[in-house]
């Protein structure tokens, strides 16, 4: 078992097994996702520059073919994780990566309207 540093006034607790184990299962089944993530909001970065440059007509459009790629990638998400375990599902690194989605489609909505 490993140590938990962050219990109240600095006491040591021991991190259970379960927890080690749906901490390992969470990070597992981000890492299938985290990658195209990160290569939608570098295209996000970028459409943002080229705004910035009055580009407005073709930020539009590639907002809009983003978007549905976005979606896409949020349903296959969605869909793998209602397979995993209930701890998988409620963990801390799987919500962030969810907002993380929300997020970047919330954004190109907002490009596209």
């Amino acid at each position: 078992m490993s140590e938990d540093f962050s219990a109240p006034e600095g006491r040591r607790r021991r991190v259970s097994s379960n927890e080690v184990t749906a901490s390992k299962a969470a990070a597992d089944f981000a890492s299938k996702y985290r990658a195209q993530l990160e290569t939608w909001y570098n295209r996000l970065a970028y459409l943002r520059a080229m705004a910035m440059r009055s580009e407005l007509a073709f930020v539009r459009s590639e907002a809009s073919t983003l978007l549905v790629e976005v979606i896409r990638g949020r349903e296959r998400f969605a869909e793998s994780l209602a397979a995993e375990s209930g701890a998988t599902r409620s963990h801390s690194i799987v919500r962030d990566l969810e907002r993380g989605l929300l997020r970047l489609e919330e954004e190109l909505r907002g490009w596209t309207a």
